[in-house]
């Protein structure tokens, strides 16, 4: 017996099976542009660590996604200039630009500038940063202020001033942050007052004015290391805040006034750990 199926079924059929056509299209499509596979291939096979997720959903497909980058420079395969990995404007940095899961970055000891950074698909979803020995300014302050999550950040010896880092006074989410190099004199400290989120703060490389530590009451911070002289800070300031460890960098030995200095502060707040001495150069 023959089965008969009229033009209008199918027309309605046809029309189904265009749909479903159209729909897996799309699927496909979408998983193509969320898999970081290749991505996170290339970026191996360059000499970036790689931190990564795979999953199948509930249509099959599997997916990659890349949580975390590293660049370590001893293990780069590309050109290095000036203690420095060049990759901007690389595919290598283009396909971390596109990566939409990323929440930990080091970048560090590259090429890479603020506006790099910007154009991250992810950089709204950061928790650390790490833009050590880059060539990032104070743009880059700018393009996080989209960021709600970052906790930990590190922008020593960059391009970045005591005006950018002022723009950190708001913060409600960064608790650790290293800053430090010859554009950072330590006025930024005066913005800080008021915050309740850093609690790590290391300052490289940078004399900073004893003075401007006297906003330590009114801040969170726990953790602190800085350059200066040990008999010029201020030891109220020291006792009344939340510091319980605290490393003092200075540029010659310690005379009779810094090691008095660093006496007073141990007595003044028992269980406050101190460590002074003069800065490492090498």
């Amino acid at each position: 017996m023959m089965l008969h199926i009229s033009l209008r079924s199918k027309v309605v059929l046809f029309i189904l099976l265009s749909v479903l056509g159209c729909i897996c299209a799309v699927l496909s499509a979408n998983v193509v542009k969320h898999d970081d596979h290749d991505a996170a291939q290339m970026l191996k096979e360059d000499g970036f660590l790689v931190m990564y997720t795979t999953s199948t959903d509930a249509f099959g497909f599997s997916r990659t996604r890349i949580t975390g980058l590293e660049l370590h420079l001893p293990d780069f395969r590309g050109k290095i200039e000036n203690g420095r990995a060049l990759i901007n404007g690389t595919p290598a940095m283009e396909a971390i630009q596109l990566c939409q899961h990323l929440y930990t970055c080091d970048l560090s000891n590259s090429d890479v500038t603020s506006n790099t950074i910007g154009k991250m698909t992810s950089i709204s979803k950061l928790r650390l940063l790490d833009l050590t020995s880059t060539l990032v300014d104070d743009e880059l302050l700018a393009s996080l202020r989209s960021n709600e999550v970052l906790n930990e950040l590190h922008l020593d010896y960059t391009l970045i001033t005591d005006e950018g880092l002022a723009q950190l006074q708001n913060s409600q989410t960064l608790e650790k942050l290293i800053v430090g190099g010859q554009f950072v004199s330590g006025r930024f400290l005066a913005a800080l007052k008021g915050n309740q989120s850093i609690r790590i703060l290391i300052v490289y490389d940078s004399q900073i004015d004893p003075e401007l530590l006297k906003i330590l009451p009114d801040t969170a911070i726990e953790t602190l290391v800085l350059s200066c002289k040990p008999s010029e800070i201020p030891v109220s300031a020291i006792v009344k805040s939340s510091v319980t460890w605290i490393n003092i960098n200075w540029d010659e030995p310690l005379d009779s006034a810094d090691k008095a200095a660093k006496a007073k502060m141990k007595s003044a707040k028992p269980g406050l750990e101190v460590f002074a001495g003069p800065r490492n150069t090498t």
